[in-house]
């Protein structure tokens, strides 16, 4: 087995392979959602999915990737092959937030072996849909809500899959950026691929896997080091919402259990403010990580001890055929009322309330001399309250 070093070294080279594809999808992609607002994740799994390593961008999609690579494991299994790459969006489909953003992720041999995978996830400006920018208020079903790609492929054995790119790009009012996005994602990919094969040629493996193995074991040690020193015991909070309905959370702290229990909530909306179960449990995890182990970057081990519960047909695990154009709104209310279930047991140690909302604007039209379409997503933040 490898000394602690080696597996140090691995280790920060798994790290900077997934920091290595922001760099490169932030310097290629064509929209200013992705280079300017950052509306991106990217991540390193291992071969069956489990999240090994994470890049910079938005916190929330560190706990996506995962779930659509294992998606795709599942649907396409041993089909899968050397010089493939796979798209998804639709939240029925490893997709998790909405169709706006979308998956590419690619599977990583070496030896002629699936080792690993890079994946990334990026908001494109427009996917098809009622509206310009594929974000509309007044949908009751996730099909006016653009286009659905569930969990194919994109590249089959190195060369582009023709008719997918053609769908997509038929179906955007953007097809240019999106082409453009789409294919950054790719170079991404490729960049961590690169990187990944380099530390198995270099340590073989064995070295490697072990690596991965020891980085799941001391995310899981530290969550449950933190976990220990949380309160023990049932924390609940119920809040009216504007619209009148009674949103509910708990959080339920044992020895080596943390449990969110999301039973008990409204019935989803014929609106598009709904999440999918896997949006409740990103939701979760970032609570968790936040509460047991702040300092050190997300792997598959550190969420090893959460457990999440929820009810089907609900705002948080919408039905397959829920809108969820809007599940950022829902899932950062979630996040502030889990937040709200620690803050009195835990006085002085987490800040308050935060803005707990998106407040996307999205301006959409055609240049006046060119006749070229546009649209520009920007999100309006708040801030967060203090700590007492």
């Amino acid at each position: 087995m490898p000394d602690p070093f080696t597996l140090s070294v691995i280790q920060a080279g798994l790290e900077n392979a997934a920091e290595e594809m922001f760099a490169v999808l932030r310097k290629t992609a064509m929209s200013p959602i992705i280079y300017e607002v950052l509306d991106v994740g990217t991540g390193v799994t291992d071969a069956a999915g489990d999240l090994v390593s994470s890049g910079a961008g938005i916190p929330t999609f560190v706990g996506v990737l995962d779930k659509a690579v294992k998606v795709l494991v599942a649907r396409h299994g041993d089909a899968i092959e050397e010089g493939d790459v796979f798209v998804t969006n639709d939240p029925n489909y490893g997709g998790v937030t909405h169709l706006n953003d979308v998956v590419i992720a690619k599977p990583v041999f070496f030896e002629g072996a699936r080792v690993a995978w890079s994946a990334s996830i990026a908001h494109w400006g427009d996917i098809g849909g009622k509206v310009p920018g594929s974000m509309a208020t007044d949908v009751s079903e996730i099909f006016a809500e653009g286009l659905r790609l569930p969990a194919v492929r994109l590249f089959r054995r190195g060369q582009p899959v023709k008719a997918v790119f053609d769908i997509i790009e038929t179906n955007s009012r953007l097809p240019e950026f999106v082409h453009g996005d789409l294919w950054a994602q790719v170079a991404a990919s490729n960049t961590a691929e690169g990187q990944i094969l380099a530390l198995f040629a270099k340590f073989g493996r064995e070295a490697v896997e072990h690596a991965i193995s020891e980085s799941f074991e001391t995310g899981r040690a530290r969550a449950l080091a933190g976990l220990r020193a949380l309160p023990k015991g049932r924390f609940e909070v119920e809040e009216e919402q504007d619209d009148g309905a009674c949103w509910r959370a708990a959080i339920v702290i044992a020895d080596e259990r943390f449990t969110v229990d999301l039973r008990g909530n409204p019935s989803e909306l014929a609106a598009p403010y709904n999440t999918s179960r896997e949006g409740a449990v990103t939701s979760s995890q970032m609570i968790f990580k936040a509460l047991c182990d702040p300092d050190r970057f997300a792997n598959a081990g550190s969420f090893a001890l959460l457990e999440v519960i929820t009810e089907e047909g609900t705002i948080f695990h919408a039905g397959p055929t829920a809108p969820q154009g809007y599940y950022f709104e829902t899932r950062i209310r979630l996040f502030d009322l889990l937040w709200q279930c620690m803050a009195k047991a835990m006085p002085g140690r987490l800040p308050s309330g935060s803005f707990s909302s998106i407040f996307g604007t999205v301006i959409a039209g055609r240049h006046p001399d060119t006749g070229r379409r546009y649209t520009m997503v920007e999100p309006q933040m708040g801030g967060w309250g203090a700590t007492g």
